[in-house]
């Protein structure tokens, strides 16, 4: 990763939030597959650190991008990147790790990821329309997921 990696997210985060036609061509145009699997890495290593703000960037880009309808329909395409972490190895489409990860993070049950559980139903709410699960892992996990999701204290708390 660059050094200034951590700005760059944020400068993409504010042209994307403010200027949607941007967004809309960028989820048209890029290999988004890939970006996730950036963002998902920075995620992953990141909730390791001191500091979890790259965390909370990384979801709220998710959260934009999921609002596009490309961006759900990229979803599904096969995930072929090799990340270099500790993710359980699986075969299936970049919604599959998104599902890896949420619930990875989740799992911490850490007081700093709490309020980003929130943000993560979001996103798998806003894709779940035109993305599916093809891996048994993740689909086991989003059972988990909505168990969580689902839990009183999350529906009390909102």
């Amino acid at each position: 990763l660059l050094w200034c990696h951590a700005e760059l997210l944020l400068l993409f985060l504010r042209v994307s939030q403010s200027n949607p036609t941007f967004r809309s061509l960028f989820c048209k145009s890029m290999d988004l597959p890939r970006l996730v699997g950036v963002l998902v890495y920075i995620m992953y290593e990141d909730c390791h650190s001191a500091f979890h703000g790259l965390i909370n960037i990384c979801t709220m880009i998710l959260l934009n991008l999921s609002e596009e309808p490309s961006f759900s329909e990229a979803l599904n395409r096969p995930f072929t990147q090799k990340l270099p972490t500790k993710m359980p190895l699986f075969s299936g489409n970049t919604f599959d790790l998104l599902i890896i990860t949420f619930q990875y993070l989740i799992n911490l049950n850490q007081d700093w990821i709490k309020p980003l559980y929130q943000h993560f139903f979001n996103i798998l709410w806003n894709v779940s329309y035109k993305s599916h699960c093809e891996s048994s892992v993740s689909a086991s996990k989003l059972v988990t997921l909505v168990e969580v999701f689902s839990s009183t204290k999350l529906i009390k708390k909102d």
